[in-house]
Formats: structure tokens, C-alpha cells, sequence
């Protein structure tokens, strides 16, 4: 069954403020906008990719997205940092503080999610798949903030690095051919204009939701949902895709 309290957690990223020592739109970035930005871009990434194991794909978003849930007050360079340095001590940590939430989920979805974190030959392809469309979703966010901070300190350094991992990524064949097309970039920038809007315009929600992030909390109840009733893993994967995509037209129709 799935645990009010594991709901409560996805919500929480409702709340949690991106770059929030940095100017941005009034109606701000979240970690709930910045994750769903990211699955759509590990969506079309996945499609690029010719060997995509779509349900570890899937998989691997939802529990990177509960991993930063638990570690989100660490600022970005310092996470990486500490990853790159106590990265086996962190995951155990986040580990433990998630995983009573997602035993009762039936399958072994909290065997797979330790094991996410612990083996780094699992779900290798899918993880680079999902580091590209973090750094896409980031970047998008930092372009719209940098004209605003280009007297912070270090802003520039934030660019480089930025910039420096996107020319990383550039090698795998299936990021490459993202960045010299207009039409995969032109469909992630667009979807991601449903970060600004908000559910709804005529009645506040508690907590406050944008389009994009409703979007990927049906996507992942919908996956867990389907976990929980025995579904096949195509049903599964259709069933979250679909709860992914289910509003894009309100990018055109508000």
C-alpha cells in the first residue's frame, strides 16, 4: 500500500525553493518543477537512446527525485562535493530515511531502490541519461536567472561549470544529437513554460502547484499505483508516461 506519509514527502517538493539565494521569477523554481522538467527531458533522451530500459529509466527518476528530497538543504556544489567525497555514507543515510516509506510498496521497489545507490554497474545507461536531463532542466532554470545575477559573486563560475558539463555530455551519441536538433530542444524549452504556470489561475491549491509539477506527481502515482495492483511493466511505463504528458496542451491553451 502506499504510505500517506510517502505522499506527503513528494508533495513537500512542492516548497522547497530552487536557486533561492539568487533573484527569479516571482513565482520561483521548485524542486517538484525541476524534477518533472527533468523526467520530460530523460524522456525524449530515452527515445534517442537506442537500448533504453524504460523501466529503470523510470525508476531511476523517481528515486534520484525522493534521494534530493532528503538532501535538498545541501546547496549544489557542496552536494556534489560531498558526494564526490562521502557519496557511499550519503546514500546509506538517505536510504534509511526513505526506504520505511516505500516497503509496502509490493515488487521489490525498495530493493531496487537501495540497490539504485549501492551498485554502480545497475542501471548504468539509464543514470546518464538522467544526469544529461539534470543538466538540461538546470540549465534552462539558470539562463532565465543569469541576466538578473550578473553581479553575484561567482555567477560566472556557476555558468562555467554549467557549461563545462554540457560539453562533457556532448560525447554520448544521444545527448549530441538533442543539442544540434531544434525540435528535440524547442519541445523541452516549451514544456518547460508549464513551470510558470500555476493550478490553478482562478483557485489557490495548498500547496501551490505549477502545471508541469501536477504533472509528474500523477506520473508517479500512477506508477506506484500500478506497483500496487500486480500491472505488467509496459502497463507501468505506459501509465507513467502517460500521467507525464497527460497536460502538455495547456502549454498552448493555458
Amino acid at each position: 500500500m502506499i504510505r500517506k506519509s510517502l505522499i506527503e514527502t513528494i508533495f513537500e517538493a512542492t516548497s522547497i525553493e530552487r536557486w533561492n539565494d539568487h533573484i527569479r521569477p516571482s513565482r520561483g523554481f521548485t524542486e517538484l518543477d525541476k524534477q518533472s522538467h527533468k523526467m520530460i527531458c530523460a524522456y525524449v533522451l530515452g527515445k534517442l537512446n537506442k537500448d533504453t530500459d524504460w523501466t529503470l529509466l523510470i525508476e531511476g527518476g523517481i528515486f534520484e527525485f525522493l534521494h534530493r528530497l532528503v538532501l535538498t538543504d545541501i546547496k549544489p556544489p557542496i552536494f556534489h562535493r560531498l558526494m564526490e567525497e562521502k557519496g557511499k555514507e550519503l546514500n546509506s543515510w538517505a536510504i534509511e530515511q526513505i526506504k520505511p516509506d516505500i516497503l509496502s510498496i509490493p515488487g521489490g521497489f525498495a530493493e531496487r531502490f537501495e540497490r539504485y545507490f549501492t551498485d554502480e554497474s545497475y542501471a548504468k545507461s539509464e543514470k546518464k541519461i538522467l544526469e544529461a536531463s539534470h543538466y538540461l532542466a538546470t540549465k534552462w532554470e539558470f539562463d532565465i536567472i543569469y541576466d538578473m545575477c550578473r553581479t553575484y559573486y561567482a555567477i560566472d563560475n556557476t555558468r562555467r561549470e554549467i557549461d563545462e558539463k554540457m560539453r562533457e555530455l556532448e560525447s554520448l551519441d544521444f545527448f549530441g544529437e538533442f543539442i544540434v536538433s531544434n525540435n528535440y530542444r524547442g519541445f523541452t524549452n516549451m514544456l518547460g513554460q508549464l513551470r510558470l504556470q500555476q493550478r490553478w489561475s482562478r483557485s489557490p491549491r495548498i500547496p501551490a502547484t505549477s502545471v508541469i509539477g501536477h504533472m509528474l506527481i500523477v506520473a508517479i502515482l500512477s506508477y506506484l499505483c500500478s506497483c500496487e495492483i500486480g500491472a505488467c511493466k509496459q502497463r507501468a511505463v505506459n501509465n507513467f508516461l502517460g500521467g507525464l504528458f497527460h497536460d502538455i496542451p495547456e502549454v498552448l491553451t493555458r
